[in-house]
């Protein structure tokens, strides 16, 4: 296999001008050098173009910079999915607020090299934590269960900001359609990925450094309080939404996915729609799993309450 494979880094932005030229430089300063910077920019009314142009003028054939379909990051990162402009070897995802660690990009590669390149790959792993002046203060949580479909129709394994993925990912991906909605590109893409048997190497080393701050529109689930409002956002009905709306996109490509995936599909389905006894009888033997004891404890709650 060709070990000088490009990497075509997919960045969303908006408004991003406080943080994106550390985000920047650290791109700039990645050890493995053959990769390129599409920018989606959706719609910024700050300083956020301006600081892309010049990076743009210093680095010209490095980077490219579209107008975002104004619909939010998820629209943004999957209408850079499915535009025609963009092509790669390898894709990775980029937040414009992070800070990468200067070999993420080598990583990546050399464990793409490692599998076989005929099925979707994808590079996932664990970030730091950072405050707003990038100063350390936890790692996101280390998940050690198997990465498979049944944990990924009930749980996103990682962020996109570590994720790196071929074109066989990107087809899938594409699949779904850049006006579908999505929860997250990332869990979108974890789904995928797992539902065709593809290549998952989840990386117990942090590659990014995952800013966390007032603006951020995902932030880091290790505290209390996070824990806490995941559990509002399973009795307030917001997981089984998100479960909807992955479902119908699920559904629209089962025919790509694999005969193990398309029958989870079928049973989760299945499971909610049973009454209450019928449900509590299906958790003796259920298959679909989190990655943590917790996570299993909500996920039966989910199931009983009708919340799934």
């Amino acid at each position: 296999m060709n070990k000088n494979l490009n990497v075509t880094i997919l960045m969303s932005t908006y408004n991003g001008e406080r943080f994106l030229p550390q985000q920047l430089e650290s791109i700039k300063n990645q050890t493995y050098k053959n990769w390129s910077l599409i920018v989606s920019d959706d719609g910024s009314n700050d300083k956020t173009v301006e600081i892309l142009k010049e990076f743009q003028s210093s680095n010209q054939n490095l980077i490219k910079i579209l107008d975002g379909p104004c619909k939010g990051f998820n629209f943004n990162f999957m209408s850079l999915i499915n535009n025609s402009e963009v092509k790669g070897d390898l894709y990775a995802f980029s937040d414009q607020d992070d800070i990468w660690e200067k070999d993420k990009l080598l990583n990546s590669v050399n464990n793409f090299i490692s599998h076989n390149d005929i099925k979707p790959f994808l590079y996932c792993g664990r970030t730091k934590y950072i405050d707003e002046n990038n100063n350390f203060f936890n790692y996101s949580p280390l998940f050690k269960k198997k990465p498979t479909f049944n944990n990924a129709i009930v749980q996103s394994l990682a962020g996109g900001n570590t994720m790196v993925f071929n074109n066989k990912t990107r087809e899938l991906l594409k699949s779904i359609g850049k006006n579908t909605k999505v929860v997250s590109h990332d869990w979108a893409t974890y789904q995928v990925v797992s539902g065709s048997n593809g290549n998952i190497y989840y990386d117990s080393w942090p590659s990014v450094r995952y800013r966390q701050h007032t603006e951020n529109l995902v932030g880091s689930n290790i505290s209390v309080w996070s824990a806490f409002k995941r559990l509002t956002l399973l009795f307030n009905g917001t997981f089984k939404e998100w479960n909807s709306i992955n479902l119908q996109y699920l559904q629209k490509i089962k025919h790509s996915l694999s005969d193990e995936a398309q029958l989870s599909i079928d049973e989760l389905v299945e499971i909610r729609n049973l009454s209450f006894l019928n449900r509590l009888y299906r958790l003796r033997n259920l298959k679909f799993y989190r990655q943590t004891t917790a996570g299993n404890i909500a996920l039966k709650i989910a199931i009983i309450i009708n919340r799934i």
